[in-house]
C-alpha cells in the first residue's frame, strides 16, 4: 500500500516537474517572439500555453482522471447540449 502511494506521488511530481520545465522553455520562447516582433506567433503560443496550463491545473486540482476529463472537455459537452456540474462537499464546479 505504501509503495503504491509513493509511486502515485512520484508520478504526480514527475508530471508537475515536466510541466514546469516546459513552461520555462515556453517563457523563453515568448520573450524571443516579443523581441523579434512576431506577434502572430506569440498569440498562438500564448493560446497554446493557456490551454495546456488549464488542463494541467484541472488535473492537479481535481486529482481525479474522471473529473479532469469532464473539466478539460466541458466545451465539447456544452456543444453536445450537456451541462457539466460537479458537486463536492466543499465546492461546486459549474462551467
Amino acid at each position: 500500500m505504501m509503495i503504491s502511494k509513493f509511486n502515485s506521488l512520484n508520478k504526480e511530481y514527475e508530471s508537475n516537474f515536466k510541466f514546469l520545465h516546459n513552461l520555462l522553455h515556453t517563457c523563453a520562447e515568448l520573450n524571443q517572439l516579443i523581441n523579434q516582433k512576431k506577434y502572430d506567433e506569440l498569440d498562438l503560443l500564448i493560446q497554446s500555453l493557456s490551454n495546456k496550463t488549464i488542463k494541467e491545473f484541472n488535473e492537479i486540482y481535481t486529482n481525479s482522471p474522471i473529473f479532469s476529463t469532464v473539466l478539460n472537455h466541458k466545451d465539447t459537452f456544452n456543444k453536445l447540449g450537456y451541462k457539466a456540474k460537479i458537486n463536492t462537499h466543499t465546492t461546486s464546479y459549474i462551467n
